[in-house]
């Protein structure tokens, strides 16, 4: 069975990581510490947030994961936002739900292996697809 994830943006997504870098660098903001050292945290957790919202919600970064294709059973190739395909194993640790997948990678053909994680809430997909990604991932783990 063939089982391709084309990846969208996700604004949801987006304005969680938003929220929560937020809060952080207002924790950070509103601590004891000297100033040089808040300036120094701040200044971290912003280029982080940028990161993270551009990997993982926006899927704009070189090395954002844009769609997953199952080939073989366990078997997958991840296709990036750079153009480069990279072939890795859907590992066992793979978390889901109703409106969240965790998926775990590792790479094949590299040294040293390399472990890659997507995340992909339900907007991020077609409905159908979200929900066939599901259903085999509980198939899979009951197999």
């Amino acid at each position: 069975m063939l089982l391709q994830l084309p990846l969208n943006p996700s604004k949801r997504f987006t304005c969680y990581l938003a929220l929560l870098y937020g809060g952080a660098f207002l924790c950070v903001a509103l601590s004891g510490m000297p100033v040089w050292l808040k300036i120094l945290s701040c200044t971290i957790c912003l280029f982080t947030a940028c990161y993270a919202i551009r990997k993982y919600a926006l899927l704009s970064a070189a090395n954002a994961v844009i769609t997953c294709i199952r080939i073989e059973k366990d078997q997958w190739l991840l296709k990036t936002h750079a153009g480069d395909d990279i072939k890795a194993h859907l590992l066992g640790n793979t978390w889901w739900s109703r409106y969240l997948l965790i998926l775990n990678f590792q790479t094949e053909n590299r040294n040293p292996r390399k472990y890659i994680t997507v995340i992909v809430l339900d907007d991020m997909l077609a409905h159908n697809t979200f929900r066939r990604m599901r259903v085999y991932l509980n198939v899979e783990s009951h197999a």
